[in-house]
């Protein structure tokens, strides 16, 4: 991921950067990076942000590098079940993400953002 992004910014601040495919030296993309070491991340592990343009070229390109170096996008609810397996995160915590994630209607993003009670 660091040769993607020209190496990593300092923790938790944004560093605009090209990133670059490192076997070929191809421009992809101007983006922003941002860095999150674990243990003070939301999942306690490390974590990289990266903001892209939105096309899909530009997306496959940026894929096809992440994945050369083992790196996948992550499953829907991932860092959610990573963050509560890592206790960053209770039971309860985890299930009002889950029901944020899941809301359709005005009323149900707001019942789960009000307290839960334990």
């Amino acid at each position: 991921m660091s040769a993607l992004a020209g190496g990593l910014p300092s923790p938790r601040v944004a560093r605009r950067t090209r990133f670059t495919d490192p076997a070929s030296g191809e421009r992809l993309d101007d983006g922003l990076v941002l860095w999150f070491p674990g243990p003070r991340s939301a999942t306690g592990e490390d974590l990289a942000e990266l903001h892209l343009h939105g096309s899909r070229a530009v997306l496959a390109a940026i894929m096809r590098v992440l994945g050369g170096l083992g790196l996948r996008l992550a499953e829907p609810g991932e860092f959610t079940r990573r963050a509560f397996l890592n206790g960053k995160l209770d039971l309860v915590q985890a299930e009002a993400v889950a029901d944020l994630a899941a809301a359709e209607t005005e009323a149900q993003r707001r019942k789960s953002r009000s307290p839960q009670p334990r």
